[in-house]
């Protein structure tokens, strides 16, 4: 099992900065970094090129306690939302060891 995070451009801005996926990487979470060191060059979707990362993944932890454990690395708050047009700013999804989608923290009651 794993819990996929994923974070969202609400209100045109990314929620996460460099030091938060360093630390999720430091903490045993498989940071999707971007290829390459200049992040200049991501293509025509300029409102990326200054995130290093998107998605990271927790294997081994239910979805609420690798959700606790990313707000205590991050210090962000799950539920933030910066706009209601764009979305949530976080998202998290536990998939099973077939990676087969299991739950979203979304539709949790």
């Amino acid at each position: 099992m794993y819990v996929k995070y994923q974070s969202n451009c609400s209100g045109g801005t990314y929620h996460m900065t460099d030091k938060n996926w360093k630390d999720l990487e430091a903490t045993g979470w498989k940071v999707n970094w971007y290829d390459g060191v200049n992040r200049d060059k991501r293509g025509k979707d300029d409102y990326l090129r200054n995130e290093l990362a998107l998605t990271a993944t927790r294997e081994g932890l239910m979805l609420y306690a690798a959700i606790d454990e990313w707000e205590d690395i991050t210090g962000l708050n799950r539920i933030d939302t910066e706009c209601t047009c764009c979305g949530q700013n976080h998202d998290f999804v536990e998939y099973d060891d077939n990676s087969k989608e299991v739950c979203s923290f979304w539709e949790m009651p």
